[in-house]
């Protein structure tokens, strides 16, 4: 459970630090007091994206931070809270600086904050009720209620078999459409081969290329100065061979000239070894005599022109193409075996999709019988008296997707006696109100979360309705910390906690103030939310 929220210059509010407790806590206010802005603060640790909008005006950042307790956390939050049953969690948004997220002071990405807090804080609010019209996100919804039935296992084969089934499909429809035109290509496939093959490229050519054409630009230099480095060499030897001579005939008589003699001979090998060195480049450059710098350009030219024909950065990139070149050639000159054998590998694909999405198929009606039972229940203690609710699954094989074939459309008759239609056609904004909250109601049961937030859940109901929508969230907190933003005194007086936001201005500023109301100013919010002391006494009066 949330334990504690401290929000520092976010929006209008300039610092606040809250206190939660269990149970059900309801936050009520003026329409732009700012209780949408705690619902921000605690999304921020959710993991959901902020931006310097958040800042308040002036302020050079915005932080948020929150605590909660959890007995019982998962094993990936285990291993953040290191042995502690308290988790917390900081978000700084700043201007010109990049954000800071950290969870028990260490930093994590936020797409990881996103993933762990997942099973801790579960937020609903009007656009999950607007969502709820979508086929998409009733079959993603449906679907985690099916993860009791094991469907994700089998759900990740499927996509697998799909993607492989789709890149298939999509080559073979290709080699079939281009049948009619298969000459023109292997012709056209051809031509390039050809025009690419005839000048016998080397992976390696360029860049052997431009070394040589640097080697010509500098021959006479190289030349010239390698002959001069030879004569010196030869003169060096000659005249160490005489000095070594001599010291040889110095040392048995004067046996301290041992070192220079010993110096003196490696410096002999040493001028060897140069005089070879120079000879062998000498040697393997001789052929540049023979060369031509214009040859050496015209042949570079020819690479150049046949990398920009064929849009290649180098030539390792071009002849990668012309193999690729003649992989199609192959496969479209043995045209009837490759789609042959590409059709059969498509319909054996095809068969084992049938099995798998009528499997998930049969996960999903279990999970949708579930859902239609439990739902209708919820819907009956929330007064839809002998409403009929139901979730419609058909299986369509002729029409697969990258999640199955299975057509959901969540289905309703308000009242007995009529037909079920999809909620969209029939929902008013008060029944879709009530309808997600018993959605709601079921998953959580099915998936417990710690703390629940109910954003404005309460909208287009009113009178005996709203009763019980405070009901069923009062008897949701039994097993869950529940939260709810209401303008309703119905559903606000179920509440076992009750937080006042509430809008200042003091020196030309406004801030939001949130109060923690005992029983005596609780009574006047509710008299409040009814409308005043004028509208309590005209009742009153009768």
């Amino acid at each position: 459970m949330l334990t504690t929220l401290r929000i520092e210059n976010l929006a209008v509010i300039a610092e606040c630090d809250i206190e939660f407790n269990s149970g059900f806590t309801v936050l009520t206010g003026e329409t732009g007091a700012g209780k949408s802005i705690v619902i921000d603060a605690i999304s921020l640790l959710m993991g959901h994206s902020g931006d310097e909008g958040l800042i308040r005006t002036g302020a050079d950042a915005a932080v948020v931070e929150g605590a909660f307790f959890l007995p019982d956390p998962t094993p990936e939050l285990a291993a953040l809270m290191e042995d502690s049953n308290e988790l917390i969690v900081y978000r700084r948004i700043s201007r010109g600086k990049p954000a800071i997220t950290r969870i028990n002071g260490q930093a994590i990405p936020l797409k990881q904050l996103r993933q762990v807090m997942k099973s801790v804080v579960g937020i609903t609010g009007q656009h999950d009720q607007l969502a709820l019209f979508g086929a998409e996100y009733q079959l993603r919804l449906i679907d985690q209620f099916a993860n009791a039935w094991g469907i994700e296992t089998i759900l990740t084969e499927y996509k697998a078999n799909f993607r492989e089934w789709t890149d298939v499909t999509a080559r073979y429809n290709s080699l079939v459409s281009s049948e009619g035109q298969l000459a023109q290509k292997i012709d056209f496939l051809q031509f390039q081969i050809d025009d690419i093959s005839q000048h016998q490229l080397k992976d390696d050519e360029e860049e052997t290329l431009n070394g040589i054409k640097k080697d010509l630009n500098h021959r006479t230099l190289v030349v010239t100065q390698l002959k001069e480095a030879l004569s010196a060499l030869n003169q060096l030897t000659t005249v160490s061979h005489r000095y070594i001579t001599a010291l040889k005939k110095v040392v048995p008589v004067l046996d301290q000239f041992n070192g220079l003699l010993e110096a003196a001979n490696d410096m002999q090998l040493m001028a060897e070894d140069h005089s070879d060195q120079l000879e062998r480049y000498r040697q393997a450059t001789a052929n540049l005599d023979q060369m031509d710098v214009d040859a050496v350009e015209a042949r570079l030219d020819i690479l150049f022109k046949l990398k920009t024909k064929y849009k290649a950065l180098d030539l390792h990139s071009l002849l990668h193409q012309l193999e690729v070149m003649k992989a199609e050639r192959d496969e479209l000159l043995q045209f009837e075996s490759t789609s042959t054998r590409l059709e059969a590998q498509r319909e054996t694909l095809l068969t084992r999709l049938h099995e798998l999405a009528t499997a998930i198929h049969e996960i999903r009606e279990r999970a949708g019988a579930h859902i239609s039972e439990s739902v209708s229940k919820k819907l009956e203690e929330l007064g839809f008296n002998q409403a009929d609710f139901k979730v419609q699954l058909d299986l369509d094989l002729s029409r697969l997707t990258a999640t199955g074939a299975t057509v959901a459309e969540m289905q309703i008759a308000p009242n007995p006696g009529e037909d079920r239609k999809a909620l969209g056609k029939v929902a008013s904004g008060g029944e879709l109100s009530r309808i997600m909250l018993a959605v709601n109601s079921v998953f959580f049961e099915l998936n417990p979360t710690p703390t629940l937030i109910f954003d404005e859940v309460d909208a287009g109901v009113g009178g005996l309705t709203a009763l019980r929508i405070g009901e069923l969230l009062k008897l949701t907190s039994k097993s869950a910390q529940v939260f709810c933003i209401t303008h309703l005194p119905q559903i606000a007086q179920n509440g076992d906690h009750h937080l006042l936001i509430e809008k200042q201005v003091r020196e030309g500023q406004t801030f939001t103030v949130v109060t923690s109301l005992a029983s005596t100013d609780r009574t006047d919010e509710l008299r409040r939310m009814v409308g005043g002391d004028a509208v309590v006494a005209k009742v009153a009066r009768g």
